[in-house]
């Protein structure tokens, strides 16, 4: 599989799971690595934060969520590719910047900000 039908292989089963993401390869040194954004997690809201201005991942309503959706989108392109290995067979999974999460991901989620 090239990098171009891995990258349209990944995309297309993540927007099937409901996950909207940015799919691409490195450059350069990083060419083998694959390349995945699942934004930020701005439609869950503030960071709660301790009393030193922290937040703990699994237990803060923004973070939270958003592990379980790297998580998973980290299963469904190792599924897809067949990578595995190490560093999760070259594959990274970003959560940066606005990418708008569809309506399943909040649905699914949404019981964490009640």
């Amino acid at each position: 599989m090239t990098a171009q039908q891995e990258t349209k292989a990944v995309k297309a089963a993540l927007r099937e799971a409901g996950i909207a993401a940015a799919v691409d390869h490195g450059k350069g040194t990083a060419a083998l690595w694959l390349h995945i954004n699942i934004g930020g997690g701005q439609q869950f809201g503030e960071h709660d934060k301790d009393a030193a201005g922290f937040c703990t991942p699994y237990r803060c309503r923004r973070c939270a969520p958003m592990l379980a959706i790297q998580a998973e989108s980290l299963q469904i392109a190792q599924q897809v590719t067949g990578r595995h290995g190490e560093y999760q067979g070259r594959i990274n999974v970003l959560m940066q910047g606005p990418i708008d999460q569809p309506t399943r991901t909040v649905q699914l989620y949404k019981g964490v900000r009640q």
